[in-house]
């Protein structure tokens, strides 16, 4: 699901009113990191081993504009629910915000 624009500042707040400042990758360190432009559900059956995309904990990432690595973020901690941008354009689906000091 697309993040409006208030919602990727909403997330924004959140993550630097918890970090002190700045989240250092876990796989080459460095601190410069992409906001994703959606958000994405996850779910787990332990009983089958089978994941259910859009049906689970809804979540955003950070992306390491470095490495690529990825780190998620449930939305449910942040209080809120992502809701569906009618504005977004088609194009812009694979987009993403860079997001420094976080």
């Amino acid at each position: 699901m697309q993040l409006t624009e208030g919602d990727q500042e909403r997330v924004r707040q959140w993550l630097q009113s918890r970090t002190l400042g700045s989240i250092r990758c876990f796989i080459c360190g460095r601190n410069q990191w992409s906001l994703t432009s959606g958000s994405l559900s996850v779910g787990y059956d332990v009983q089958t081993g089978r994941i259910h995309y859009m049906d689970g904990v809804p979540m955003v990432g950070l992306v390491c504009t470095d490495c690529g690595h990825i780190v998620w973020f449930s939305t449910n901690i942040m209080r809120f629910q992502p809701q569906p941008d009618q504005t977004a354009e088609a194009s812009q689906e694979g987009s993403n915000e860079r997001v420094d000091d976080v």
